[in-house]
């Protein structure tokens, strides 16, 4: 009897790994974009949120400490001056209430940038106060918005001028 030797080897033929790779590139290419939107969505979501826990802790903070609170634009996370909310915020107690941040005084809250979701006032502005009655200096509309493949996400609060602030659904950029 003659012993045949088979000489097999294992593994992928590059027809076959070709195929694989095509595959792939179409189920990314199908499963990526929807990712990628729900992130930015998530973001908006978030920055929203986040604003707006800012602004009921700096009211509740005015009411209870019977001091004014003031939130302002911040590019630095430590004084105001930001051109928009969009490059952050900070939320601190105005103990002499001069409307500026001194040494001192206690930062309650602070947030960098926002990246690539923008931040529209209406009426424009860049700093509130909440009095010592928890009531802002006027009413004011926030619109954080981020552009999508499918389209903008948007958050809205709307901040009363007894100093309720409110997430409105439905937002649109």
């Amino acid at each position: 009897m003659l012993n045949k030797k088979t000489n097999r080897q294992s593994g992928f033929t590059l027809v076959e790994l070709m195929i694989t790779i095509v595959i792939m590139g179409i189920a990314l290419s199908i499963g990526v974009p929807p990712l990628v939107d729900a992130y930015r969505k998530t973001q908006v979501t978030a920055a929203t949120t986040e604003f707006l826990s800012a602004l009921g802790y700096a009211r509740s903070e005015s009411l209870n400490s019977g001091v004014a609170v003031i939130v302002c634009a911040s590019a630095d996370k430590s004084s105001c001056g930001g051109t928009s909310f969009k490059t952050g915020w900070i939320a601190f107690m105005d103990d002499d209430g001069d409307d500026t941040l001194d040494s001192g005084e206690r930062i309650l809250r602070k947030r960098g940038s926002l990246g690539n979701t923008t931040v529209t006032t209406s009426p424009a502005t860049t700093s509130l106060t909440f009095g010592v009655g928890g009531a802002t200096t006027q009413a004011v509309d926030f619109t954080f918005c981020r552009a999508g493949s499918s389209g903008n996400y948007a958050g809205k609060i709307k901040l009363s001028a007894t100093g309720r602030a409110l997430r409105i659904t439905g937002a649109s950029c």
